[in-house]
């Protein structure tokens, strides 16, 4: 049988220039003899070129050059996942003990920026070793032990979770004297808690883990929170316990969140009147009697009668906000922001998206993944042509409803990009925690063929967003899909188009870069109904997710039944599944190649 490379070059071309993107990758990749008929032929680089999204107008170096054109696809291959991710990632998993609890673990996030001088925000951080660090708070139920493992790993190749620290009962029993018992446990775990970001402005950037207990033997109502903060030179240490009464011995604990100053938020649920209690805590000390006590500082009450997919359950700390989300996906359906004016302010998230492209006024919230300030912009249309700031923002948004409350206005259905326009008063970034009012939005990209909104597990949907925001990935149950997409090709210009003027050239008026924003740069692919299409690759999963939690653009880690799995789709993976126990030594498994063909790397 007469193999492909043994046909004439003129038709190996024609083969290689009828190719997709990532079928053209893999040739390339596996193949010496492919990358020598590429660099024949400069036309075909550019072809290949115009199949993925990037910036059309290329440099006269790299234009005319065949080693910097193939150089400049595989870039892009890569950085748009066009190169076979879906079949070469590498995949680990730690099997975990069967006693861990899966709904109480949790991956978090803890970024060190405070260390060796002032505070500085993560975005203009210069020191490479202040990061943000994912940490495994692993819990187990039946024996009453959180182990905090890294999920950071140590040089070269070694990355297994490494255990850091054990929380006990017998540490426990320092300030909890019943929570350590030779025979039985005696406390339950209720929830956890943590954090881990340093607030700008402020110099407490060791992280804390809040525990809220039960002890045997006491009424149902009555709780134990300790506080306990992982110093980095003595290990965790207490530096908090307070007794918590329940406002009624039949509330439930929904949810806990605790602020970097330690005051601790809980929202209750009374399941015979449907309604949810938030309390906020705050923590004083009494002077002359040297100890620590809590004052509940606000409650504030949210209507438990809405459906099932609406139920919170979740509650996070951002900023001075609280955000409340749904059981069934992690966008915020309520907000509740603290000022010292107006104390505790609480609202309704909009969540409708509408079905026309336009620009419209709204406090939609989403979650912001990437901002730009364009500044000292001069315009006509633009504040009587007076040098004046504008900030953009991107935001994810998820919208399961096909028409408003009142069931007359069609909505947009699935998961969006929106774009926000903000006209500060200064000369000042976009604050994503801040709150801002109604912004002018508008939908610039969609995310296709997302997991079945209509039928989400209990769990919900998982979403995950990448440290520079390249990286998207949606999870429900067993789907795992990931998106690829470049943030500032839809806030610059410049990035989008190769040339600011190239832009203005055209559309003059638009000063906020608005109109077709990103389609340059996407051109490659489809539009729907003024938006990007953006197409996700499906990844192999090893069970049930539970959390879901981006390392790098391109290492991702999850929460499964099976234990921790990561999966690593940079340049270098090639297809290898590997299998560990969970803390068993350093976690060293055997590693099974799916053996792949071994070949020289297109990249640097």
């Amino acid at each position: 049988m007469m193999s492909l490379l043994d046909l004439p070059a003129e038709i190996v071309q024609h083969v290689l220039y009828r190719l997709d993107p990532e079928s053209f990758y893999l040739c390339l990749l596996t193949s010496k003899l492919m990358r020598q008929h590429a660099l024949q032929s400069k036309k075909l680089l550019r072809h290949q070129l115009d199949q993925v999204p990037g910036t059309r107008k290329l440099s006269r170096w790299i234009r005319d050059d065949a080693s910097a054109l193939l150089l400049e696809f595989s870039k892009r291959a890569t950085k748009h996942l066009f190169n076979g991710a879906s079949h070469m990632v590498n995949i680990h998993t730690w099997k975990a003990p069967q006693t861990m609890n899966r709904s109480l673990s949790q991956i978090v996030s803890w970024y060190d920026i405070c260390k060796g001088g002032g505070c500085l925000t993560a975005n203009k951080s210069t020191d490479p070793r202040k990061r943000w660090l994912r940490l495994l708070l692993e819990t187990h139920a039946s024996t009453s032990v959180i182990n905090i493992r890294s999920l950071e790993g140590t040089h070269g190749n070694d990355e297994n979770p490494k255990l850091l620290y054990v929380i006990s009962p017998t540490f426990l029993s320092t300030c909890v004297p019943e929570a350590h018992n030779d025979d039985i446990n005696t406390y339950q775990i209720i929830r956890i808690a943590w954090a881990g970001a340093c607030p700008i402005g402020t110099c407490s950037s060791d992280p804390l883990l809040a525990i809220l207990l039960r002890t045997t033997g006491q009424p149902l109502g009555k709780l134990v929170l300790v506080v306990i903060i992982l110093d980095p030179y003595v290990g965790p240490r207490v530096t908090a316990k307070y007794d918590i009464k329940a406002p009624r011995d039949t509330a439930v604990v929904t949810d806990m969140v605790i602020t970097p100053e330690g005051d601790p938020k809980i929202l209750w649920l009374y399941p015979r009147k449907s309604v949810y209690k938030f309390v906020g805590y705050k923590s004083l000390t009494d002077i002359a009697f040297d100890n620590r006590y809590l004052t509940a500082d606000v409650v504030y009450k949210i209507p438990a009668t809405m459906t099932m997919i609406d139920r919170i359950s979740q509650m996070r700390v951002e900023g001075d906000n609280v955000l409340f989300f749904p059981s069934s996906m992690q966008i915020p359906l309520w907000k509740g922001t603290e000022s010292m004016t107006r104390g505790w302010q609480f609202a309704r998230e909009d969540t409708s998206l509408p079905e026309m492209h336009v620009i419209w006024l709204s406090d939609v919230l989403g979650k912001p993944i990437k901002h730009y300030h364009h500044h000292k912009l001069t315009h006509k249309d633009l504040n009587n042509s007076s040098p004046t700031c504008v900030n953009t923002a991107l935001k994810l948004f998820i919208n399961r409803k096909n028409y408003d409350s009142n069931q007359t206005i069609p909505l947009r259905k699935g998961a969006f990009i929106l774009k926000a326009v903000q006209y500060p008063l200064g000369c000042t970034q976009f604050d994503p925690y801040a709150p801002h009012g109604p912004l002018e939005h508008i939908p610039v990209a969609c995310l296709a063929d997302p997991p079945d909104l209509d039928n989400l597990p209990t769990i919900g949907l998982k979403v995950a967003v990448s440290p520079r925001s390249h990286r998207i990935a949606l999870a429900a149950w067993k789907t795992l899909r990931v998106y690829s997409i470049d943030p500032m090709a839809f806030l610059s210009p410049k990035h989008s188009h190769g040339s600011p003027k190239t832009h203005s050239r055209w559309h003059s008026h638009d000063f906020a870069f608005v109109y077709r924003c990103g389609r340059e740069y996407y051109s490659n692919g489809a539009s729907e109904r003024g938006c990007v299409v953006l197409e996700p690759i499906d990844l192999k999963t090893t069970g049930i997710i539970y959390a879901l939690e981006w390392r790098s653009e391109d290492q991702l880690w999850a929460l499964t039944n099976e234990g921790v799995c990561k999966w690593d789709i940079g340049v270098w993976a090639k297809g290898r599944v590997g299998k560990s126990e969970l803390g068993q030594g350093d976690g060293q498994g055997s590693l099974v190649s799916r053996k792949y063909p071994e070949a020289l790397s297109p990249f640097p």
